[in-house]
């Protein structure tokens, strides 16, 4: 007992480090590019990448979240193929994109290859997930990290190319599905349930429940960054790089939030499998409230020393109010606490609720924003901040009334 909970302690470190692991690597990779080919070199990454993101995230079709919660068993294999799919689809479109651009053809093709990767080890994690063992998920997501950097390093010391560089950080996503096939095969191998319906019906069902989860996180994707676009279209160039140099906060927050998800999406499926929501409440309300208690203490540390902080670390000219960074720190800690109580609603498979709650806040962070717009004075940051602030608001409060009213909201479902 006691070694089961140590080990699920390290799982949930390693999962922690694994999901920050992600971002600096990419960073690291970035500043590699800058470091052999100047400016452009990074230009020409980050903005395939820009293209790529969103399109196999929509290719994904939710169908991570759904293979870890879906109360209905279905094969393993059957959510493979239609991944499979799904990222040929994407393939085209970057391709297409890619030529349409004018991009080097190299540096299209390790970006497919990494995002292809990306796309299959994604859905290679579920069963992980699904059978609460973070300890082997946590380790992948390290290895996935370390080779990136390290195979982007190596093939920087051979080549000042971006395309083969990039090629070279594509390692990680590869080395780290190939090292997760037999992990996974042990994990499915004991067999998964199968469905009355033939094999085409059974692909057909899970496209229709797994929509709206593709909805929402191609919606989270467009939100995460909205606060930035709104920057870029109501202040000047440089407040958008003051903003996005301050908005590394949320950044923070997001990648929390993501690590969270992944650590109690598991557990919350098990939790309503055995009891329902009833148990599951208590349990997400405690975990949001820890969340929260530990925003207030950083919204103080911030509103002491953020501004002498980023003033350091940035140099002159990045000169933030303590309202302001408070405000974006608020905005981040509820990001967090959203993500636990997003992998509730998953949990209790009321995925269209949260299709819902992710549109009402796309739409009420862009109403927030009109005073700004109709005033013409500015104010392009604190526009991005209120942002923030309105659609952290919006996912957590709306989110967690789904979570509370779940009990009731079944029982009108039911029949």
């Amino acid at each position: 007992m006691c070694a089961a909970f140590k080990g699920e302690r390290i799982g949930r470190a390693l999962v922690m480090l694994g999901t920050f692991m992600g971002p600096l690597s990419q960073w690291f990779v970035f500043w590699l590019l800058a470091r052999s080919g100047g400016p452009r070199a990074p230009g020409e990454f980050a903005t395939i990448m820009a293209y790529a993101t969103p399109v196999f995230v929509a290719s994904g079709w939710g169908l991570r979240s759904t293979c870890i919660t879906l109360r209905e068993e279905h094969p393993f294999p059957a959510f493979l193929k239609l991944r499979i799919l799904g990222l040929g689809v994407g393939l085209g479109l970057i391709v297409g994109i890619g030529v349409l651009l004018g991009l080097h053809p190299i540096l299209v093709g390790a970006v497919a290859v990494m995002k292809i990767a990306d796309g299959v080890l994604d859905l290679l994690y579920a069963p992980l997930q699904k059978n609460e063992d973070l300890l082997s998920f946590g380790m992948l997501m390290v290895l996935n990290g370390i080779v990136t950097a390290f195979g982007a390093l190596v093939l920087a010391m051979c080549s000042s190319s971006t395309g083969v560089i990039v090629l070279g950080s594509s390692l990680g996503s590869v080395v780290t599905m190939v090292v997760s096939i037999p992990v996974v095969r042990a994990r499915t191998g004991r067999g998964g349930g199968k469905t009355p319906e033939g094999r085409s019906g059974e692909l057909a069902h899970l496209i229709a429940v797994s929509s709206p989860v593709a909805v929402w996180q191609v919606l989270a994707v467009l939100g995460a960054n909205l606060p930035t676009w709104i920057v870029s279209l109501m202040g000047t160039s440089a407040d958008v790089g003051r903003f996005s140099g301050a908005a590394y906060i949320l950044t923070v927050g997001s990648l929390l939030g993501a690590s969270l998800n992944s650590m109690y999406i598991g557990k919350y499926r098990t939790v309503v499998a055995r009891s329902g929501s009833a148990e599951l409440v208590p349990i997400a309300a405690d975990a949001v409230k820890r969340i929260v208690l530990g925003g207030v203490a950083a919204s103080v540390v911030v509103f002491v020393a953020g501004v002498d902080a980023l003033s350091m670390v940035y140099g002159s000219g990045f000169e933030f109010s303590r309202s302001f960074l408070v405000c974006l720190t608020a905005s981040a800690v509820l990001t967090a606490g959203a993500q636990i109580t997003n992998a509730a609603l998953l949990a209790l498979n009321m995925y269209g609720d949260q299709m819902l709650v992710a549109i009402c806040s796309l739409v009420l962070s862009l109403v927030v924003i009109l005073p700004f717009w109709i005033s013409g004075t500015g104010g392009g940051m604190w526009a991005g901040a209120a942002c923030a602030a309105v659609g952290s608001v919006t996912k957590i409060g709306l989110s967690w009334w789904y979570v509370r009213n779940s009990r009731r909201l079944f029982s009108r479902r039911i029949v």
